[in-house]
């Protein structure tokens, strides 16, 4: 018996090492990644067009389009390429118009290889390849023949009293093209430029 009180002893010592020691180990932490909702930013987007200041509308069979006044009809002459001051009533549409004509459409489909429409409102582009219309139209009313043609064509509404719009459309070539008449020479265009002026109907007036 005289031996167990040393025994107890040595055994009470070693646990008691062992509890040191174990609170020595270093300690683990576990980190929880913090979530956030924030959308990520894409710095590199480019702005879309913006919205026009006028209505556009494409029909692109005139005898099923509603009946509207050409622009050029509005101006009361016959209207050549160029800039043009134009007043027109605010609450009526009208539509603009430029053609192409070509002696047969084996030359239509040379030319359309090389032609670029132009069609924009204060110097905005809104062109789309839906104002383009391909159809038979007199060219010669003297001698009843038919050209083939193209049109870029365009029906604009919306107008406010004295808020006037640039209305740029027409087209240029590329490269020097013959319309099966002559040849045009690269950079050959018809551009019309009309400062359009929207205002009550008593004040109409049109400028060259």
């Amino acid at each position: 018996m005289r031996h167990i009180p040393g025994l107890l002893t040595r055994l009470i010592a070693v646990l008691m090492l062992t509890l040191l020691a174990g609170c020595s180990f270093p300690v683990r932490t576990v980190v929880t990644p913090t979530l956030t909702s924030a959308p990520l930013v894409n710095e590199t987007s480019i702005p879309g067009t913006p919205e026009p200041p006028l209505a556009i509308s494409i029909c692109p069979v005139e005898s099923e389009c509603p009946p509207v006044v050409l622009l050029d009809d509005m101006i009361g002459r016959v209207v050549e390429a160029g800039t043009h001051d134009v007043s027109i009533p605010y609450d009526k549409p009208v539509r603009v118009r430029v053609m192409w004509w070509t002696a047969s459409p084996t030359i239509m489909v040379d030319n359309l290889a090389h032609i670029h429409w132009i069609f924009e409102i204060d110097g905005q582009d809104y062109f789309s390849p839906d104002m383009i219309v391909q159809y038979l139209a007199p060219y010669d009313e003297e001698n009843k023949t038919q050209a083939d043609s193209v049109s870029i064509t365009a029906t604009l509404d919306g107008w406010k009293v004295n808020q006037p719009h640039t209305i740029r459309v027409g087209y240029y070539f590329d490269e020097s093209v013959n319309d099966g008449w002559q040849d045009n020479p690269a950079g050959f265009s018809q551009i019309y430029i009309y400062n359009v002026t929207p205002v009550l109907p008593e004040t109409l007036t049109s400028a060259p």
